[in-house]
């Protein structure tokens, strides 16, 4: 028999439990769905009865259970280019603001805009 519930999370969307093959879907916020294999139904009941399906999964489930990815949840999600990820890459300040392009550092230090300490 199945049982399906809606969750109070901030991260979990719906979770279902199959008692025959005693396997959790959990649906994500994301869209990310995933099966972990192997729950008891004593855990299944008290996942169920948590105040906080959040802290439950983090607890007891994530990384401590078998889990199988189902769906991914970037169906549907803008993702980042390659040519983004080079235009990044190539630019001249870094994240930290140090100057990565070092012909154009030895450039700016002979015309006296950068200091030769820096």
């Amino acid at each position: 028999m199945k049982d399906k519930i809606a969750l109070k999370s901030t991260f979990l969307e719906s979770a279902e439990y199959d008692d025959k093959s005693q396997t959790m879907t959990l649906t994500f916020k994301t869209g990310s769905q995933y099966n972990y294999l192997n729950i008891s139904p004593s855990t299944w009941l008290s996942f169920k009865q948590a105040p906080d399906h959040s802290s439950y999964y983090s607890r007891a489930i994530k990384g401590r259970v078998v889990g199988v990815p189902i769906k991914s949840g970037a169906v549907g999600r803008k993702q980042s280019s390659p040519l983004k990820a080079n235009k990044l890459n190539r630019s001249l300040n870094k994240p930290n603001g140090n100057i990565t392009d070092n012909g154009l550092k030895r450039s700016l230090k002979r015309s006296g805009l950068i200091p030769d300490g820096l």
